[in-house]
């Protein structure tokens, strides 16, 4: 697996279900999945999370069907060899469970983030699973990519709105 030829990034996916509309009000975000964009002998592939699945790598093409709105992203001021890296990371952890419940909570609940907070306990309470933006994020991080907070606290919105990502394909279904 390489970067892709045309210097895409990072696919983002707006859904139209009802899930998708819950993480994007919650964090305040116009996407609600992120994934990492590579390719193999030509073919598109995105690394990424999912519900009930885990860590994956799924042709594009697949993205493609989903009914939403897709958004490629271009990572600038970022080396070849980062991005190499992030890949390689994220190759490495296929197979991966998807973030539990509790995590979720933890992350992104209103009175769960305060009260941890509160009594000084991790962000990060299972750091072998992951949710879509947390894994980009997790790979940003491997690759010294600096992130403006943890990858346990990056919503997909976080992700897409770093000041070195910059749109460059948007595509509605």
């Amino acid at each position: 697996m390489r970067p892709t030829k045309r210097g895409i990034d990072i696919v983002a996916f707006a859904g139209r279900r009802l899930w998708s509309h819950v993480i994007m009000l919650r964090s305040l975000s116009r996407v609600s999945h992120v994934g990492l964009l590579c390719e193999h002998d030509g073919v598109e592939y995105v690394i990424e999370s999912l519900e009930d699945v885990g860590v994956r790598l799924v042709p594009f093409k697949r993205w493609k069907e989903w009914r939403g709105k897709i958004t490629l992203y271009s990572m600038e001021s970022v080396f070849d060899s980062q991005r190499q890296e992030m890949i390689d990371e994220g190759m490495k952890l296929l197979g991966l469970q998807y973030a539990s419940p509790w995590q979720f909570l933890r992350s992104f609940g209103f009175a769960s983030r305060a009260l941890m907070r509160r009594l000084v306990m991790r962000k990060d309470v299972e750091t072998n699973r992951f949710f879509c933006s947390e894994l980009v994020a997790h790979l940003m991080r491997k690759a010294d990519i600096k992130l403006p907070k943890s990858p346990v606290e990056m919503t997909p919105g976080d992700v897409v709105s770093l000041p070195f990502v910059r749109p460059v394909v948007e595509r509605v279904k």
